[in-house]
Parts: structure tokens; C-alpha cells; sequence
């Protein structure tokens, strides 16, 4: 007898051959169970028309279906849109009355995966920004503002709802043929040494489009979604230590408490259903030139932690990544930690995204820059960029020429050259290469207006609340 992964949907047990442990959750939910308010849209976790809740040791996290594994569910329970109704009264849970009340559903195809995202964020424990919460979910026909005011009348009006059963039986995880799902780091480790040709997932919203695009499965696959020592984060010490396994959503908390100006640049990463899958290390392993983070670590100065079953090194995230889609992780490894320093005394840090879209969106371009500001002069420069041609990178030749030299609005003009002669951007879908410098360029203009509080001329983009 073949083995089974079992999960719950719906808070009813479900078991499965667990030789489709790699086949798509939603194709589960509207297949096999036949559960077809879950639609399928985009398939690449971008228009949220999949969403569904899955709960896990207590947490609940909002997941695209479409980009998500049924070996990443077994042991969980996931809840889709029919499971909100009230099993003994019928009644409609508060997400869904309010988008009745509000008229905020034309078509219908996205309103399942918004009334999902709107179950969410009414759980939140800090009040929840609408478009904040609702910006992985896309709608062609309806137009935001009934579904904004939706969110705010489900907000006002949901008070606890509990949606999964206390008791979840016959829902525990495990390994299973070419799915292994290891629970400790050690075993984790000893499975990288026995199979260094194992497709390493986490979160899966980048790995799992890739299959999906490429019309492939991996033959094996290492899942390290159950490595209790991936997940956690440590404060306590000099050094902030964010495990591999640390959510993006998570990362973005802990990295806000000693550099709250990354907010705005954060706050665009992704939506709640990505940051809330997609890891810390997933982000850096991929090694794509439009990953958000490894230009902010690397102007942070932080270190990859990496470790086999006999040794362990430390990597500085300007040199881990080698090139496009490459990094220096060697085949036995395992990322287990990123490490970021302390903040320095009289650190500034400046962080822009620019992309064609507000909320995730890719980006042409990202440009970070911290600095100490010492006796009103630059030193300790540090500048990344990312977005502009094959990989994200430091710019040594532009940070020397920096030093020294106060962040004065006409220097930073006269500094833009130097950086047009330091960087060799591409031309792709997502910009040209002169669109690219001229970006640049008008970039340290605004961090100069944003260093001397120049609010006539800094454009602020204000998101309607």
C-alpha cells in the first residue's frame, strides 16, 4: 500500500497518494474535491483568485493555492470559501455579508480569494489597512472602492470567528518517496549530504511558478518547512540572528525596529499571502536580480550562515551571490541563518523601489544607500543596487567616491555621473537601459531632498485608507 499525506479541508480529513506531493494545491481543491470556488486565474500567485487559509501549530497564514504544494499542507489544516459558512446556522461569515451589503462583486471570479484575504486581516491583532491587505488580490470589473469599504464594514463587524476545529485528528506531517520532510536541523542536514541534488523548498512562491512555467517537477525534493531551528529569531545579542526559514513577513518585522526608514521600501516587497510563505534564505538563494532583500541586507552589512553535517561558514551577502541565479552555497549546504549588526551611531540609510506598480510589483530598479554621518560628511558608505542587470551588487567604485563628501543636494548632482559611469544596466520588459540610468541618476537627487527634509519637491505616494 502506497503511503498517504493527510490534511484537513474544510475540517474534514483528507488523504492523498503521497506521490503527489508535489502537485498543486488548488488543483486538490477544485479537482479532487471539487471545491471550485477556489478559481484559478494567474497561476503564479499574483491576481488572488485562489486564496485560501492555512492553519498550522496555531498560526494562520493566507496562501495562493496555485503556488503551493500539497506535501507543504499534510499535517494542516486549509480552510477555502465554502468553509467560512457556519456549519450548524448557514450563516455567512462577516467577509462575505459585507461584500453582499457593499455590492462589491460584479463577475465574481475574484471574490472568493478577496473574501479570503478580507478573513484575514480581520484576525489581524492591529487594525488592518485595506489596500494593504488587499494587494495581491486583482479585480478587472468591480473597482476597488465597494471592496475597500467591504473590508471595513467586515472589520467593524467580525467579532471572533472560529473557523478550524480545535481538535485536528489523523493530521500529522511527515516524509514521504521524494518528498522528504525533515522536523530538526540535523536530519535536514544529513539529508543535503545523501541527496545534494534535492530541489531545497521553503516557501515555495518563486520555486513552484518556475515548475509551473517550465511545465517540470522535481525528482526529489527537500522540504524544510518543519525545521524548528530555521524559524527562529534572535534579538537578544548584538547581532540580530533571522533564521533561514524566518517568513518574509516576519523579517520585515524584526529588520523594522532598527531601521524604520525601510518601511516604504518593505511595505512594497509583496502581498500577504507572499510574505507570509516566502522565507528570508528562499529570497537570497534564488539569487534573482529583482530580489528586494539582498540589496538591503547587503547595504546592512549582513552575513549568510551556512552549515553541512561537519562544518559551518559565514558568507557576506554582497559576495553570496555569484551571479544570475548563482550563489557560493556549495551542494551540501543549507542556509540556517542571516545575521545583521548592529546599527552604527549616526547611520542613514535611504531605500527606493521603483517598479511600473505600486504593490507587487517587480522592479526596475532598487537603489540602497546607508551611510555614517560624520561632522556633516559621508563615510562608511555603502551602496547596492538591484533590478539593473543580472544580479543585485555593491558599487565600490561609487561608494569611494562618496567618502567624505557631505549628501549636500549639489553633490549628490555632481556624484550622479560617477554613478552613470559605475553601473551597466540591461534593457528588458521592465525598462530600457537609458531609462535605468536616468533613474539612478534622479534617485540621489531625491535622497538629498529626502536628507535636508525637502518637502515641496519629494513626491510622496499617499495610498487611499
Amino acid at each position: 500500500m502506497s503511503p498517504t499525506l493527510t490534511f484537513q479541508l474544510n475540517n474534514q480529513a483528507i488523504h492523498v497518494d503521497a506521490n503527489r506531493a508535489c502537485d498543486p494545491l488548488l488543483d486538490f481543491i477544485r479537482e479532487d474535491a471539487r471545491r471550485t470556488g477556489t478559481k484559478e486565474g494567474c497561476r503564479s500567485g499574483e491576481c488572488g483568485a485562489c486564496m485560501v487559509l492555512v492553519h498550522r501549530a496555531g498560526c494562520t497564514r493566507l496562501v495562493n493555492s496555485c503556488i503551493a504544494t500539497l506535501g507543504q499542507v499534510a499535517g494542516a489544516a486549509v480552510m477555502s470559501v465554502e468553509g467560512l459558512t457556519d456549519r450548524l446556522s448557514g450563516a455567512l461569515h462577516p467577509a462575505q455579508r459585507s461584500m453582499i451589503d457593499q455590492r462589491a462583486a460584479q463577475c465574481g471570479f475574484c471574490t472568493p480569494g478577496i473574501v479570503m484575504a478580507l478573513v484575514f486581516g480581520s484576525a489581524q491583532s492591529t487594525p488592518a489597512v485595506p489596500t494593504a491587505v488587499l494587494s495581491g488580490n486583482l479585480c478587472r470589473c468591480t473597482g476597488y472602492r465597494p471592496i475597500i469599504d467591504a473590508a471595513r464594514q467586515c472589520w467593524n463587524d467580525s467579532g471572533h470567528v472560529e473557523l478550524f476545529d480545535s481538535e485536528q485528528p489523523d493530521t500529522e506531517a511527515g516524509s514521504f518517496p521524494g518528498f522528504e520532510s525533515p522536523a530538526s536541523l540535523a536530519v535536514a542536514l544529513e539529508l543535503r549530504a545523501k541527496h545534494p541534488d534535492a530541489t531545497v523548498l521553503a516557501g515555495g512562491t518563486d520555486l513552484v511558478t518556475e515548475w509551473r512555467r517550465n511545465g517540470t517537477r522535481p525528482s526529489h525534493v527537500l522540504y524544510l518547512g518543519r525545521v524548528q531551528e530555521l524559524q527562529r529569531i534572535d534579538a537578544t545579542g548584538p547581532d540580530l540572528s533571522i533564521g533561514a526559514g524566518v517568513t518574509i513577513a516576519q523579517a520585515i518585522d524584526c529588520l523594522l525596529g532598527p531601521w524604520p526608514e525601510a518601511a516604504d521600501y518593505l511595505r512594497r516587497f509583496g502581498s500577504p499571502a507572499i510574505n507570509a510563505n516566502a522565507t528570508i534564505a528562499g529570497n537570497l538563494q534564488t539569487a534573482s536580480p529583482i530580489g528586494d532583500l539582498a540589496p538591503l541586507l547587503m547595504v546592512l552589512d549582513a552575513r549568510v550562515n551556512v552549515q553541512n553535517q561537519t562544518a559551518d561558514r559565514s558568507i557576506p551577502v554582497d559576495t553570496f551571490v555569484a551571479g544570475y541565479r548563482r550563489t557560493r552555497l556549495a551542494a551540501d549546504e543549507l542556509i540556517t541563518e542571516i545575521v545583521v549588526p548592529p546599527r552604527p551611531d549616526r547611520l542613514k540609510l535611504f531605500a527606493y523601489k521603483v517598479s511600473r506598480r505600486f504593490d507587487q510589483d517587480l522592479a526596475s530598479l532598487n537603489l540602497l544607500v546607508s551611510f555614517q554621518l560624520i561632522a556633516g560628511v559621508m563615510q562608511q558608505v555603502k551602496v547596492a543596487i538591484g533590478g539593473l542587470s543580472n544580479q543585485a551588487s555593491r558599487l565600490p567604485v561609487f561608494e569611494t567616491a562618496c567618502e567624505g563628501r557631505p549628501p549636500t543636494l549639489q553633490v549628490m548632482q555632481q556624484l550622479a555621473q560617477t554613478l552613470n559611469a559605475a553601473i551597466e544596466p540591461i534593457t528588458d520588459v521592465r525598462g530600457s537601459a537609458r531609462y535605468r540610468r536616468l533613474v539612478a541618476q534622479n534617485l540621489l537627487t531625491r535622497l538629498a531632498l529626502d536628507m535636508n527634509g525637502d518637502t515641496e519637491t519629494n513626491l510622496r505616494l499617499v495610498q487611499p485608507t
